[in-house]
């Protein structure tokens, strides 16, 4: 069975890897993730306080967190368009397993668990809530599990 690997796709030579180590698990998991990611695996989502669903194009990470190793924008690009450039700060495994500071709040470090939370509740690693504007996300351990794996083979 051939696998296909997009000429942008994230993280590339981790998907080599993978298949060549024969760790099929990873890469499934990350392929589940990215596929989340990018939206093209439905999601569930509410804004906080609020009890109507969000639609499907409202939801996708790649909505806010531009994927950092997709190609870089065009220079021609609306700097206006937020959907195009992304508003959310690009997330990669340095952002999420290393101490940093989130808008003048203690440092996060992130693990599977602590992203999970972060997703379905709001609550940052440091107990700090994020803007209400970010979708609370109904996951499944396996969904968020898969997210993580796409997020930090970087």
């Amino acid at each position: 069975m051939a696998i296909e690997i997009e000429a942008r796709s994230a993280r590339p030579w981790f998907l080599a890897t993978t298949l060549l180590l024969g760790c099929h698990g990873s890469y499934a998991a990350a392929k589940l993730g990215r596929a989340i990611f990018d939206g093209q695996r439905p999601l569930h989502a509410k804004m906080a306080g609020h009890a109507l669903e969000l639609p499907q194009e409202a939801v996708r990470c790649s909505n806010c967190h531009r994927d950092p190793s997709a190609v870089p924008l065009a220079a021609s690009a609306d700097a206006s368009d937020l959907s195009s450039q992304g508003f959310g700060a690009p997330i990669t495994r340095e952002r999420l397993t290393h101490a940093v500071p989130r808008r003048g709040g203690p440092p996060s470090v992130y693990d599977s668990g602590k992203l999970c939370r972060l997703l379905r509740d709001g609550i940052d690693p440091a107990f700090v809530m994020i803007p209400q504007a970010m979708p609370r996300y109904v996951f499944s351990d396996e969904e968020c599990e898969a997210l993580w794996a796409y997020l930090t083979i970087s």
